[in-house]
């Protein structure tokens, strides 16, 4: 039996169904032995195949030795060339500390030659330890030359700490002006708001007199209408009672007649020939009587009307006046700001070009004239 195939189940028992089993085997190992049909078709060789990719193992093996082998060659080269470097850093490092070594060991003997010469010279000649040689005379030398410039350093640091001083006090007072400056400008806006402030009352006081002097006016309008249709009712009535009443104007024939008179001394009425000429000159004085009275109320009416007239211009030019004083006051007070806001314009721009020049820091000839003079 061939290993890897089915054994034959033992239901099978037709010669039909074994046969066709056997065939089925034999086509298992025929397949297995030959391989695939599309390869065979294709003309593939399953053992060169095989051999390709055994020989594609074993050269990337071999490549990854070498690359291996490269690499540690690399590292060992870049090694050895750091240790290299390292050695010449080395070498640099100690030359340079040699280097300046020697060189401070000169100059600390360049040092102590300078300042036991100095030595030497503050304390000053004694001619009994000199010789012939210290009559000669040395154009060059300069003895005071560590006291100048150590007065000269004094006088340059009194300077620098005036200069400071200066500064400071320049800018406390640049401060305190600027501090002044809002001040007074604190100062303007609440001379300002209180303007604005008094001329609101001011409007207000007069818009409440306009309004009382209208209120009181329409009152009059008011009561002198009332007054009217009340003198209209009135002889209206009288009007009326007398067309009841009065034999005159109701025209009563027995108007003419009076009482407790005889007959043959009354008038007749068919005789009655009307007023007497006293009477018409009394109806006619009455009538001219109410004729001035109308004229003179007519008068007065006028005459009250053209003085309220007068009062309400009056009253209107005095509140044009106090607008016109008002918008006067309030363009002074903004020239006076346009000025002083100028004049401290320019008084800043003089402290700037104060300050500009005082920070150039030019040494004027009086500045050397303070230090000390040496005499070669």
């Amino acid at each position: 039996m061939v290993a890897g195939l089915t054994p034959p189940n033992p239901v099978f028992q037709s010669k039909d169904e074994l046969r066709i089993e056997a065939r089925r085997r034999r086509e298992i190992e025929r397949a297995k032995k030959l391989g695939p049909g599309r390869l065979r078709l294709i003309g593939a060789d399953i053992a060169g195949v095989r051999n390709q990719l055994e020989e594609r193992q074993r050269q990337n093996a071999e490549q990854y030795e070498a690359k291996r082998a490269s690499e540690e060659e690399d590292a060992v080269i870049r090694q050895y060339l750091l240790q290299i470097e390292s050695e010449n850093e080395l070498a640099k490092r100690r030359e340079q500390l040699t280097l300046r070594n020697d060189w401070d060991h000169q100059t600390a003997k360049a040092f102590q030659a300078r300042k036991q010469a100095a030595a030497m010279r503050k304390e000053g000649i004694d001619p009994d330890r000199c010789a012939q040689g210290a009559a000669q005379k040395f154009d060059g030398e300069d003895i005071a030359q560590l006291e100048r410039i150590r007065l000269q350093a004094m006088q340059m640091k009194q300077w620098s700490i005036k200069k400071m001083a200066e500064e400071a006090q320049r800018n406390a007072n640049e401060k305190a002006t600027q501090a002044a400056y809002m001040a007074q400008l604190f100062e303007i806006e609440q001379l300002m708001e209180e303007l604005h402030r008094g001329n609101e009352r001011e409007r207000a006081v007069a818009s409440a007199e306009i309004s009382r002097f209208n209120q009181q006016l329409l009152a009059q309008q008011r009561q002198a209408e009332i007054n009217r249709r009340q003198q209209e009712q009135e002889e209206d009535a009288r009007e009326i009672q007398l067309t009841l009443q009065s034999n005159l104007v109701s025209e009563n024939p027995d108007q003419a007649s009076l009482p407790g008179v005889p007959l043959d001394h009354r008038i007749r009425v068919d005789h009655w020939k009307g007023l007497s000429g006293e009477q018409t000159k009394r109806y006619l004085r009455q009538n001219d009587d109410i004729l001035r009275e109308k004229a003179c109320k007519i008068q007065q009416e006028r005459e009250q009307a053209e003085k309220e007239s007068q009062n309400q211009r009056e009253l209107q030019r005095a509140l044009a006046m106090e607008e016109y004083r008002t918008q006067q006051r309030q363009t002074q007070l903004k020239l006076d700001i346009r000025a002083t806001h100028e004049q401290q314009i320019q008084e800043a721009a003089e402290r700037e070009k104060i300050n500009e020049h005082g920070a150039r820091g030019k040494i004027e000839p009086i500045f050397f004239q303070r230090f000390g003079r040496s005499y070669r």
